[in-house]
């Protein structure tokens, strides 16, 4: 109620049916201002229903009898003070006295708080609470790694801020300094306008109360708030008059290609690397940024009135709903299988592009957005909003100064990924027109892309040098550079024994290599494809090692459940598309094993298969087994992509099947009729 009587008191401007394009200066301002209303009027509802407390002034073991304890100590201390501080006597042995029983108190207090926090854990993990469970668990176990950091010299948290903000803005350029790039758009801008007189009108009308009221449902909650102080629970439960308020501000902004100067601040988080390295190296950084709640909510509205003109290639596997790691390293494996089985060799090629998500010119993903059939008037508001971005860097309680972000797609943004793959789709389709790389059934899979992540494949040499060529030139079209270094080549097949010629890109030498890490998963070359597992193997050991080291005092199930959600997930990663040996799976039940022999307390040599099995588990082997059934039942019933459809087929027609315990899968008669309906389906 107290959204409502805040926001009625909000008048809505008279320019909501302005001509299409309108630039006066008087509305522009009315939208600011509009917007500036809306914001207050959430802000003092929320401060009028909730009240704010500094999370450091909450000490959860504290008690009355803490305050009472505590009142007796100052009100003796300052006694012993007016009488002279004396070394002994009444008021000194009272004084010390209570000083004692208060310190006690507050020990027991926290031990007596650490016991039930334990009990809490344990009894989330036997309700099933999973979400509580872990919030419960970070709020006791994890640290605050900015709390003794020197940064370039620096100790003070505006000092440390501003450092941040100035290694932060070296990785910008201005992407309007491209006067070629500015000339192109505005001429392709003006086509489209001319081609597509209509379609303004008919984005105007997609953004309705009802699709917004959508969109504010989908927002995820419990996420931190922006410059603005507000979250999605604050759009949530607002009242319905807001969603009023919103649609007209958003239809002006669409009429004016005009948004609020708000909307293009935002507040960059410097997050850790790696935990491990060193915590005072400024490289060891990486920003997370904060936006405004409601620019977030504008961008959902986008996305949903755009609709297939943000659809990328197949071959795009990043940033897409039903989609992940799995599918890539699917499609990957199974085309070189495809063609080692056919006694042909496959040459790949793995490209890293440096900072591709901020090297992105503006005006380049204009003409991007365009030619993928985006209506004029949003990519005139994206043109206004990506010209006012501006960022700050906040490191504790200090906040740097603001800095320009000329070059680069939105942080913390839900539609920058989804321009980020339209941008990055013109590597797709030129080298898909080049007619070059590996074809499958007249189907095209020289490339895969996972977000930034570009890998390669031919059948020959020759071709390989090519792609590496048409991907060159590609990216110097779109103003991006390959990272030499962390660009690598192999061979795999019966051409890894013969010394093979530099591969060239951009004049550069890429290395030969024996191992390739793609998506967390390593590559290695040789007659036949295989994977790496050491890397995996140290990984999974250090994730156990961690919850062994915090899991003093658990039961042993909850540490299990532990173990089995943190530190089996990275065990088991990527396994159901994995061409692994018998040997690699038995390498990974052995790891699991022992897992389970310290949990319970078993010797290395006594078996614990009867205590998998008494606890309703299964082994490595079988896990592999049931997530490799799930993943191929999903792309059976989703078959959303054409190119796992298209690979998935070729497996099923194949006599030679992955692996030995897929052949056992198939030989149950339910497991074969689902997979015998969809091979039917796609002839």
């Amino acid at each position: 109620m107290s959204t409502y009587c805040e926001l009625q008191s909000i008048d809505i401007p008279d320019y909501c049916d302005c001509k299409n394009d309108c630039r006066l200066a008087e509305h522009r301002y009315t939208i600011n201002k509009y917007y500036s209303d809306i914001v207050c009027a959430l802000q003092k509802a929320a401060s009028l229903s909730i009240k704010r407390v500094p999370c450091r002034s909450l000490k959860p073991y504290w008690n009355e009898h803490l305050d009472k304890l505590k009142e007796d100590s100052v009100f003796w201390h300052r006694l012993w003070v007016d009488a002279g501080r004396p070394s002994s006597g009444t008021v000194q042995q009272i004084r010390l006295s209570c000083k004692a029983r208060y310190k006690l108190a507050i020990r027991n207090a926290y031990t007596h708080f650490e016991e039930v926090m334990n009990d809490e854990l344990y009894s989330h993990f036997i309700n099933k609470k999973i979400p509580d469970f872990w919030k419960c668990w970070n709020a006791k176990f994890r640290k605050n790694t900015n709390a003794h950091v020197t940064i370039n010299g620096y100790t003070d948290d505006a000092d440390i801020a501003n450092v941040f903000a100035n290694h932060f803005r070296k990785v910008h350029y201005q992407s309007g300094d491209d006067l070629a790039a500015v000339e192109a758009f505005r001429l392709k801008r003006n086509d489209y306008v001319e081609q597509n007189l209509n379609s303004s009108s008919l984005v105007l009308d997609d953004v309705t109360v009802e699709g917004i009221d959508k969109c504010v449902v989908q927002l995820k909650n419990g996420k931190a708030c922006g410059p603005d102080e507000l979250s999605a629970e604050n759009l949530k439960h607002a009242h319905p008059i807001l969603i009023i308020h919103l649609k007209h501000l958003f239809r002006m902004i669409l009429i004016h290609s005009f948004v609020p100067d708000s909307f293009g601040i935002g507040i960059s988080i410097p997050l850790l690397k790696d935990k491990t390295g060193n915590v005072n190296d400024v490289d060891n950084y990486r920003a997370i940024t904060l936006s405004p709640v409601i620019s977030k909510l504008f961008e959902s509205v986008l996305i949903t009135v755009c609709g297939s003109a943000l659809n990328s290639d197949p071959l795009q596997f990043g940033f897409k709903s039903n989609s992940g790691c799995n599918d890539a390293i699917f499609s990957l494996t199974s085309v070189v299988k495809y063609f080692n089985d056919r006694k042909s060799s496959v040459y790949v090629a793995s490209l890293d592009i440096s900072k591709a998500f901020d090297k992105v010119s503006h005006y380049k993903m204009y003409n991007s957005l365009l030619t993928a059939g985006v209506p004029p008037i949003i990519v005139d508001v994206l043109h206004d909003w990506y010209g006012k971005m501006f960022c700050c860097v906040r490191w504790n309680n200090s906040v740097s100064h603001l800095f320009s972000v000329g070059s680069g797609v939105r942080q913390g943004s839900c539609l920058s990924p989804v321009i980020f793959n339209v941008f990055m789709n013109a590597f797709i389709v030129n080298l898909k027109s080049a007619g070059i790389g590996c074809n499958i059934v007249n189907m095209f899979f020289g490339c895969l892309l996972y977000a930034d992540d570009i890998m390669l494949l031919s059948p020959s040499v020759s071709g390989l040098q090519s792609m590496l060529d048409i991907c060159d030139k590609t990216a110097q079209d779109l103003s991006l550079q390959f990272n030499i270094h962390k660009s690598h080549c192999m061979v795999i097949g019966k051409a890894a024994k013969l010394d093979i010629g530099q591969m060239k890109l951009g004049g550069q030498d890429i290395q030969w290599c024996q191992s390739v890490k793609y998506l967390g998963v390593y590559l290695m070359a040789g007659m036949k494809l295989c994977f790496d597992i050491s890397p995996v193997k140290r990984a999974f050991y250090s994730a156990c090692n961690s919850i062994f080291s915090h899991g003093n005092g658990l039961d042993e199930i909850a540490l299990l459940h532990l173990q089995e959600v943190y530190s089996l997930s990275v065990l088991m990663y990527a396994t159901p598309v994995l061409l692994l040996k018998v040997r690699q799976i038995s390498e990974l039940n052995v790891c699991w094993n022992m897992v389970i022999r310290k949990i319970f307390g078993y010797h290395k040599w006594e078996s614990v298969r009867t205590v998998i099995d008494g606890l309703g588990r299964v082994d490595v082997t079988h896990l592999i087994q049931l997530r490799k059934i799930t993943f191929y039942r999903r792309i059976f019933n989703t078959m959303e992509n054409s190119v796992l459809c298209r690979l998935f087929s070729v497996f099923l027609n194949r006599s030679n099947l992955y692996d030995d315990c897929m052949l056992a899968v198939f030989h149950d008669k339910a497991v074969s009729d689902v997979f015998n309906s969809f091979s039917s389906s796609l002839h």
